[in-house]
Order: structure tokens, then C-alpha cells, then sequence
């Protein structure tokens, strides 16, 4: 298998597009579309994004996966390295896009790649991923025998609910009851009081209309909560809705926005992105009563099948998304550059060196406890 370096996303052929667009998957977040516009508006100053090309040995040679990654020596975490990171944004977990292909031998051509210019990086990062995923499970030997060092760590928690089967009624009457009992409270305060209003703008159309809104409500939001730029955040919503699978939930109280939750319908499964709600609006929750509305637009509407709330607090986890997945990431130092070596030192042996002791004492104690395992 072949593999090239794209420098500019723009030159990829129709043929790479296409494979971008596969009807077998419909996933929104590995399109054409998705690549072309949404990653390059989510990219960091200094950032450039950089596509690996796989192809297979034919006399013509036919792109089978491409593997989209971001260069950046701006990371605070590497400071002053060479990263060649391979993100999928929106907690999605990473994988080649492409259909019909060997995950071992798109791995083998990356590493072979890198190891083609064997200093042109120092860092070499994959995130995020499932525990088990096989394309990361094939890769990393392969970066191992390609000379670098290998750091796994974990990354965060996506929660979730799966409501294949139920209806909206069913997936309510399964969570806690002191949640059930504020609902219907509040709901009814709300909504039959006159107060609440819930808006669902989906279509390209209605977007533009309600844009005015949601960025009312995203300049009076904690800082925390709206980190991206109203350009991202324009693209990535435009995408979603031209594709059909933008779900955006607003709520006002007494005519004023207060709160709104951006999903993504991809495949049979809808993904929330962002929740946002504007300070100072705490005498309601209106972020429960918001993801109470919603949630019923996606069972009984969209007939999904999971509701994916990403990284939330566990409280709020535990009343709408008991289940759980944990997402990896990994960081590969490059031992034939210094900044590879230096990262090496501070990521993986000082925090070795660190937990030494503690392993040492507790080798120490069960040696000396009798009868223990």
C-alpha cells in the first residue's frame, strides 16, 4: 500500500471525496463536507490540517482510506514540538475514513510514512478512541517498531442511554424518580403557566433565522461553557442541517433565550455536541426541562437509537445517561529528535519515576504479608 501526504486539503481528487461520502456509513462527521469546511474552520491559529492518502499497489493506483490529521508546534503540552495529531473532533472516536480495507495494512503505510522522514516529527498523537478499537491496536506496534515511544492515557467519559425499542414515555419512566417529579412540576409551571417556550430550528432555513438567538445566548453564557468560535460553530451547524441531522433545542423563559442544546443525528444515534444556557437562570431547570423536550423530538421523531451526551457531570449523567464509554488517547515520541526524547522524559518517564516508590513499598508489603497473593 501506498501512502502520500496531502499539504493542502484542497487537492484532494473526486475519487477521495466520494470515499469520504459512503452511503454505507452516512456518517456525517467522516464527509466531504465535514473535512473540507468544518475542520479546517475548527482549526487553531498556526494549525494546518494535513491528509494521509492510502492507496492500494494497482498500475493505476486507487485511494482507499484517508487518515486526516492536524500539524501544529503549538501545543502547551508538547511546547515547541512537531505534532502530527490525528483528531476527531466532537469526541467522535478516530478511525481511517473508507470503506473495504485492511485497518493493519492502513496502519503499516502511516508508519511507513513517518518513517520515510524519519525526524520530520516529534510527536505523533491519535485521539479519541474506544478501549479496543482495532485500527489503534494495529498502529501501535507499528509505531513502536518505527522507533517511537508509546503513551496511552485516558481521555474522557462519553455517556449515554440506549433507547432502541422504547418510546419517549418509556426512556422517562426508567430514570430516577426525584428527576420524574421536578419534571412534571416544572414542566407544567412552565409550559401551561406561559412562562416556557421551546423552539426547534433544524433546516438550513430555520437556522439562519434563529442564529441572531442562539449567539444571544452564547454571549451570555460562563466562558467555559461556549470555548468556540462563532465561525466553527456557524459551519458545523450548517453542515448538520444540509445533511438533514441538525437537532437544535431553545428554550425561552418570559421571551428571553436562555438555553439551547446543539445534536447531531449520525446514523441511528444522536449525539449532543454543546449545551449552553446563559447565567443567572437558576430559579428553573431549564436544562432538564430543555433535554426532557428534546429527548422526546429524538424517541418519537427520529426513532434513534442511543442518545450520546458526551462529557457531562455525573450528576446529570446519572439522571438521563447511566451507561458509559471511556475514550482513550494516545501520544507517540519520536526517539530520534530531541524534542521526541525531551516529551518521552516528562510524559512517560517522570511520571514513571514518580509512581516508583508507592510500587516499590506495595511490592515491599505483599512480600512480607503472609499468605497474601
Amino acid at each position: 500500500m501506498q501512502t502520500k501526504l496531502l499539504l493542502d486539503p484542497n487537492d484532494l481528487s473526486r475519487e477521495a471525496l466520494e470515499l469520504c461520502d459512503d452511503p454505507h456509513t452516512g456518517d456525517l462527521f467522516r464527509s466531504a463536507k465535514w473535512l473540507t469546511e468544518v475542520a479546517v474552520a475548527g482549526l487553531q491559529p498556526g494549525d494546518r490540517l494535513r491528509i494521509l492518502l492510502c492507496q492500494d499497489d494497482a498500475a493505476l493506483p486507487a485511494t482507499v482510506a484517508l487518515l486526516p490529521a492536524v500539524y501544529s508546534r503549538l501545543y502547551g503540552s508538547h511546547p515547541g514540538a512537531r505534532v502530527l495529531h490525528f483528531l476527531q473532533r466532537e469526541e467522535q472516536p478516530y478511525a481511517p475514513i473508507g470503506h473495504d480495507f485492511d485497518l493493519a495494512e492502513v496502519a503499516q503505510g502511516l508508519v511507513r510514512k513517518l518513517g520515510e522522514t524519519p525526524k520530520a516529527f516529534d510527536v505523533v498523537r491519535v485521539s479519541p478512541f474506544n478501549a479496543g478499537q482495532r485500527f489503534t491496536e494495529v498502529l501501535i506496534p507499528a509505531l513502536r517498531r518505527c522507533g517511537y515511544w508509546v503513551q496511552l492515557y485516558y481521555q474522557t467519559r462519553s455517556h449515554y442511554a440506549a433507547v432502541a425499542g422504547q418510546n419517549f414515555a418509556q426512556y422517562l419512566a426508567q430514570r430516577p424518580r426525584a428527576l420524574r417529579e421536578l419534571l412534571d412540576l416544572n414542566t407544567r409551571l412552565l409550559m401551561q403557566g406561559g412562562r416556557g417556550a421551546f423552539h426547534f430550528p433544524c433546516t438550513p432555513e430555520l437556522l439562519d433565522d434563529a442564529w441572531d438567538t442562539i449567539c444571544m445566548v452564547l454571549d451570555r453564557a460562563p466562558v467555559e461553557d461556549a470555548p468556540d468560535s462563532l465561525t466553527y460553530l456557524h459551519a458545523l451547524m450548517m453542515v448538520a442541517a444540509q445533511a438533514g441531522a441538525l437537532r437544535v433545542g431553545i428554550f425561552s423563559l418570559d421571551g428571553e433565550p436562555v438555553a439551547i442544546q446543539l445534536w447531531v443525528i449520525n446514523g441511528r444515534v444522536a449525539r449532543c455536541l454543546r449545551i449552553w444556557g446563559a447565567q443567572g437562570q437558576r430559579t428553573f431547570p431549564i436544562d432538564d426541562v430543555l433535554t426532557q423536550m428534546v429527548a422526546l423530538c429524538l424517541i418519537d421523531g427520529d426513532k434513534v437509537e442511543e442518545l450520546e451526551f458526551g462529557d457531562v457531570s455525573e450528576e446529570f449523567a446519572q439522571d438521563w445517561a447511566p451507561q458509559a464509554r471511556e475514550r482513550l488517547a494516545l501520544a507517540a515520541f519520536n526517539r530520534r529528535t530531541a524534542l521526541g526524547v525531551k516529551g518521552a522524559l516528562r510524559h512517560i518517564t517522570l511520571p514513571w519515576l514518580t509512581r516508583l516508590p508507592r510500587r516499590l513499598w506495595s511490592h515491599l508489603l505483599g512480600k512480607r504479608l503472609p499468605g497474601r497473593p
